[in-house]
């Protein structure tokens, strides 16, 4: 959010671990037209850096043989978050999605609260600390990284040009684009990569 840090991030996802929230979520910003953190004098004030993508699944080809797509604009940075803190707070947002979603880890989790370990640190460090993870879990957050960076565009414009390639328009098909990463990741860690994730 306009304003927000890395460490003021940091510091109210941890809030809600130690505080036990279920089902904790982070989600862009994302830049609606007409409101106030929309407007020339918001994006100013806070140095606000965005990107666009596709919405998830949202595109369609034409009986004309146009393709199109709706699109979003994201905050990326700001004058108090650069884009790599952005890039790091979304590989959190994705331990945090995998590991405090749902029922799985609740009773791991609740047996370290009751031993006063630090869940936060616990999670923050899976994305972090990798170099003791089984290789399948670096590849994992690596993956998710390069797709992170590479459904951002610098316009609307280059997003509907490149699709109107009949072979770029298949990646959409294919679910090679246009996806929701974190959705489509966190399947692949429940269906290939508990036993490793874990």
């Amino acid at each position: 959010m306009p304003g927000d840090t890395k460490q003021k991030h940091f510091e109210s996802i941890r809030f809600g671990i130690d505080n036990d929230v279920k089902q904790l979520r982070m989600f862009q910003a994302i830049m609606l037209y007409g409101t106030e953190m929309a407007s020339k004098t918001d994006r100013y004030r806070f140095g606000s850096k965005t990107k666009f993508r596709i919405i998830p699944r949202d595109f369609v080809k034409l009986r004309n043989g146009k393709m199109i797509m709706e699109i979003e604009e994201v905050i990326v940075g700001s004058n108090t978050l650069s884009f790599d803190e952005y890039v790091e707070l979304r590989l959190l947002a994705f331990s945090m999605y995998v590991t405090n979603a749902g029922i799985v880890y609740d009773p791991l989790l609740k047996f370290l609260r009751e031993k006063n370990v630090d869940v936060f640190e616990l999670i923050s460090n899976s994305y972090s600390v990798t170099e003791n993870a089984p290789e399948k879990i670096k590849s994992l957050f690596e993956t998710y990284r390069e797709a992170t960076i590479n459904e951002l565009w610098d316009s609307p414009k280059d997003i509907i040009e490149n699709y109107q390639n009949e072979d770029e328009y298949q990646k959409l098909l294919d679910d090679k684009d246009g996806i929701n990463i974190m959705r489509h990741y966190n399947a692949l860690v429940i269906a290939e990569l508990m036993g490793d994730w874990t």
